[in-house]
């Protein structure tokens, strides 16, 4: 080869050199666009080879990009995967977001270090295939998807903890999660799991037939739910619990009827509207210690109406309203050991409670009294 067929040579070198470290300067003002960069960080020159953090090699090829614990912000550009002479990216400890690029061109990348950042989706292949790679740390991230695995295992140090990643895990715990609806037949889809806890929450309808499927199931924990239905048959191997389940085995959960309604026929018109109270008492030795009440309220909806009632009361305009959930709760001190004269009694005895014309008996709870009109109005007490 000639000295002319050299220089020509290594001319044509130096040019692609320079072409490719200008591409180089066009990615890094690119990256420069998408991140938030904080004041001790300087990235105004030029020339790219001068900005903090940035390191290059002799033919100013961006070959190193060391950003650690800057408390930048942005997002990784597509172009990152251009610097093809790129060997470390270390940018742990700062607030990185968006997914990784593709990085299939980095031919010669040793080192990426993402750590404490908040990047998501899917760690792609493009990453996972690289050949040169030694470190890889992403650790506390928001990546999702399945576990990466990397091409080239045995030689990468990869860590990928405090991350979202869909694991082939043996377990599923989400017991007392006050969870509600039905459970799900696509668990047979995990056929890698051996307990299924779903206990204490609020789970209707049956037990999934497709569950019996699953080859290496032992426990199924459905207990304190509300299923019904009859339970699948499952392997000898499977432990079933399904206690605290009132209508397991079942068609469906048990409907009470409600009463009849009151016939407004066999009530005094001056008693339809008004407050009725429910009062059910607890004594003790002759000595009330405990009085609940409840109120159902029966009143007009329209306002002119209440304001003004009608001498006749209009039925169709009347509205009940029963405060089942909102029961009035009274205690009274009392003294539960009267026969022994050393225990003080109640320094204020408890008010006189309204007496039936029969003679009760001392200890009695549960008794129940109708008491119309007698109290105020909800809203009024």
């Amino acid at each position: 080869m000639t000295s002319s067929h050299l220089f020509l040579l290594c001319l044509l070198l130096s040019l692609l050199n320079f072409a490719a470290s200008q591409d180089d300067s066009t990615i890094m003002q690119s990256l420069k666009s998408y991140l938030n960069l904080t004041s001790d960080v300087h990235w105004s020159d030029p020339d790219p080879c001068k900005w903090d953090r940035v390191i290059c090699g002799e033919s100013n090829r961006i070959t190193r990009i060391l950003l650690r614990e800057k408390d930048i912000t942005g997002t990784l550009p597509q172009d990152l995967g251009k610097l093809s002479e790129l060997v470390e990216v270390d940018l742990q400890g700062n607030g990185f977001s968006g997914t990784i690029p593709d990085l299939s061109g980095l031919q010669y990348l040793r080192l990426f270090n993402v750590e404490h950042n908040e990047l998501t989706g899917v760690v792609p292949p493009s990453f996972t295939g690289l050949k040169t790679l030694i470190v890889a740390n992403l650790n506390y991230n928001f990546f999702q998807g399945p576990t990466p695995l990397f091409k080239n295992s045995d030689a990468v140090d990869a860590t990928v903890n405090g991350n979202s990643f869909c694991l082939d895990t043996p377990v599923v715990n989400l017991g007392g999660f006050e969870l509600t609806g039905t459970i799900s037949p696509s668990f047979s889809k995990l056929t890698s799991l051996e307990t299924i806890d779903l206990s204490n929450n609020n789970f209707t309808g049956s037990i999934p037939t497709e569950l019996t499927t699953l080859p290496m199931l032992r426990t199924l924990n459905v207990s304190i739910n509300n299923i019904n239905g009859a339970v699948p048959t499952f392997s000898a191997s499977v432990n079933v619990v399904t206690s605290g389940n009132a209508n397991i085995g079942k068609d469906g959960p048990i409907s009470h009827p409600l009463a009849d309604p009151p016939d407004p026929s066999k009530i005094r018109e001056e008693d339809i509207i008004g407050v009725t109270v429910l009062l059910l008492t607890c004594s003790y030795m002759g000595q009330e210690f405990l009085r609940v009440g409840y109120y159902v309220n029966n009143d007009y909806e329209d306002e002119q109406l209440r304001e003004e009632p009608p001498a006749k009361v209009l039925l169709d305009k009347v509205q009940r309203n029963i405060l089942s959930d909102k029961p009035r709760v009274t205690k009274f001190p009392i003294n539960f050991h009267p026969e022994d004269e050393q225990t003080p009694a109640a320094a204020d005895p408890p008010p006189p409670t309204e007496q039936s014309d029969e003679q009760q008996p001392d200890d009695k709870c549960g008794e129940a009294q109708v008491l119309p009109d007698q109290l105020p109005k909800p809203h009024e007490s």
